[in-house]
């Protein structure tokens, strides 16, 4: 399939389970997410985003 002019970009949220067993999950869907080209918003409480590994997203889409 190729790719067109027309190609929608998606604003994804993600809002896991606030366990720990469910965040690490949501934020690696979230990186392939971003890395197709798609903007993503996480919501969390404050204390877990202070707790999640470094390695959010950088790409501009996140």
């Amino acid at each position: 399939m190729a790719a067109t002019d027309d190609h929608k970009q998606l604003h994804v949220a993600m809002f896991p389970w606030l366990a720990f067993g469910h965040i690490i999950p949501f934020l690696e869907l979230s990186k392939i997410i971003a890395q197709k080209g798609h903007k993503v918003s996480f919501l969390s409480t404050t204390r877990n985003i202070q707790l999640s590994p470094p390695s959010l997203p950088t790409s501009p889409h996140s």
